[in-house]
């Protein structure tokens, strides 16, 4: 069993241009959808000490 964690791959990507250039490169639609979907509403929070902010969409998983 292989487990890979892919999100810090896409720390600085921003999605949309990340699925479109998949996509000009002929990239397997399957690969491109399962990519769309780990990608889409993606959220994060900050958290400092015991205070936690709300969860907010990020379109680059930079907030």
């Amino acid at each position: 069993m292989a487990i890979l964690d892919l999100f810090k791959a896409f720390y600085t990507v921003q999605h949309k241009k990340l699925l479109h250039k998949l996509d000009q490169n002929n990239v397997n639609s399957y690969i491109n959808h399962w990519l769309e979907e780990f990608l889409s509403d993606t959220s994060m929070k900050d958290v400092v000490e015991t205070e936690k902010s709300n969860p907010e969409t990020v379109d680059s998983s930079v907030p």
